[in-house]
């Protein structure tokens, strides 16, 4: 029997009258997550938004990073409201993340876009507390998809509440969650994470090297902040503040290449059971460590001392009394080429760096790109536009706070009404209960008479 076949034309499919995002190809689709999802600015490189309040706009005045700008003014307790109308508790959200509403949307565009923000996006953390919660409450399909992670501890001799404490178990919890993160290809931690006080961290490095194949070294950093140590008694502006931060880092093999005639090597093959997956030990925890501290971080800060800031050699082991930098040293060139002992050059990074006119300018032409786009849709300036949005949530607040004001009255006069009628409701039921109790004794009487009636006929009729 011959077969046909029928091919349906084009015009007769069914489609919707409305076209979605979810219409478009799922390649396409994952161009546009990448696009609002992806940051290519870390925690630790971000700025102000024009918008913000902390944003600082004259030339040669330091601007507080946003990572570390919240800090800072709780580790301050003197700055208060005072007669030049700043107040010290001003909210930033700059160093948060944004678009991430966009994964709760559904779950179609939660299952496309959910790879894509958890392979390609570098998470920082500044908490041992936030980073262990975080990489705990998440699934192991999403654990498994990060790549990097960064994790700084903000330290600075004039500001003592600003520097971690230092705690075993929070150390312990560190590893532990690492370590569930299989697929990572960089991290990045405090040197201090592996200080050897009683912990093995030599396990932690060869559980490492033995769980994560694609994690080739171990970035271990310092970000130290320097800044006026007798501007913070005086002023009264955390703005004003001269405060900045060091950024050096380290990147040390995770599996290292040992030669045979190393004594560390030997040590460690005396010591291990298994030749082939053990590569650190306690003694080269306590010489990395020594090295790091002694040497690395030593020789940076007195580089950065002596031939960035221009301080004298007596001040190497005292607070900096005045903070001064060069004047070409700017947010826009932030980063410097340092040469160690050792002959090795070294990246150093400053974050908190004096605006540059080169960034006011910049200010000021996106300031007049964002009033030219507000008034193409309705006439206003970009400044009038967030007055109006404040404004508006303002009286959405204010309608918020009436509306539950109104529905709790109206639930106190259900409530009063129910009360009433339970009240007049007992009053009846009282009422009843007397007009039946005074029935039933009526009925009783009548029944004691007929009772006496009915006796006394007796007694005649005998």
């Amino acid at each position: 029997m011959p077969t046909t076949l029928t091919i349906r034309s084009q015009h007769s499919l069914v489609r919707p009258k409305k076209l979605g995002l979810l219409h478009l190809p799922e390649e396409i689709q994952a161009i546009i997550y990448e696009c609002l999802l992806v940051e290519r600015a870390s925690l630790w490189d971000r700025k102000h938004d024009i918008d913000c309040r902390n944003k600082v706009t004259a030339p040669g005045q330091f601007e507080t990073p946003p990572f570390i700008h919240n800090e800072i003014l709780s580790a301050l307790p003197h700055f208060t409201n005072d007669h030049s109308g700043f107040k010290a508790r001003v909210a930033c959200r700059c160093s948060k993340r944004k678009n991430l509403g966009l994964m709760r949307t559904c779950k179609l565009i939660r299952q496309i876009s959910a790879p894509i923000f958890w392979s390609k996006n570098t998470f920082c953390f500044r908490d041992v507390g936030k980073l262990v919660a975080n990489l705990n409450a998440l699934r192991p399909c999403y654990r498994e998809l990060i790549r990097e992670i960064s994790f700084l501890e903000p330290e600075c001799a004039d500001i003592m509440a600003l520097n971690a404490s230092s705690n075993s178990n929070k150390n312990a919890a560190l590893w532990s969650a690492i370590k569930k993160c299989a697929g990572l290809r960089r991290l990045e931690l405090p040197a201090n994470c592996i200080k050897p006080q009683g912990v093995d961290f030599a396990q932690h490095l060869n559980d490492l090297a033995r769980n994560m194949p694609y994690l080739e070294a171990l970035d271990l950093s310092y970000l130290v902040g320097y800044s006026d140590a007798t501007l913070w008694l005086i002023c009264q502006n955390p703005q004003m503040c001269r405060l900045t931060f060091l950024h050096s880092s380290r990147s040390v093999p995770l599996r290292p290449e040992w030669n045979i005639e190393d004594d560390e090597y030997l040590e460690l093959v005396r010591t291990s059971e298994d030749d082939d997956q053990l590569f650190w030990n306690r003694s080269m925890i306590q010489k990395l460590y020594s090295d790091l501290h002694l040497n690395f971080r030593v020789h940076v800060d007195t580089h950065v001392r002596l031939r960035i800031m221009k301080l004298s050699t007596w001040e190497l082991r005292r607070g900096i009394q005045s903070l001064y930098l060069p004047p070409d040293m700017h947010e826009h060139d932030s980063t410097r080429r340092i040469r160690l002992p050792t002959g090795k050059m070294t990246t150093i990074r400053f974050y908190g760096l004096p605006v540059s006119k080169v960034s006011k300018l910049e200010k000021a032409q996106k300031k007049i790109a964002l009033d030219q786009q507000q008034k193409e849709i309705n006439g206003l300036s970009h400044a009038q536009q967030v007055v109006n949005k404040s404004l508006e949530a303002r009286k959405w607040k204010q309608r918020v706070v009436e509306s539950e004001a109104e529905s709790s009255q109206h639930q106190q006069l259900v409530q009063e009404r129910a009360e009433r009628r339970l009240e007049s409701n007992k009053e009846e039921n009282k009422e009843a209960k007397k007009q039946e109790k005074k029935a039933k004794k009526k009925v009783r009487k009548s029944m004691r008479k007929g009772e006496e009636v009915r006796q006394q006929e007796r007694k005649r009729v005998n």
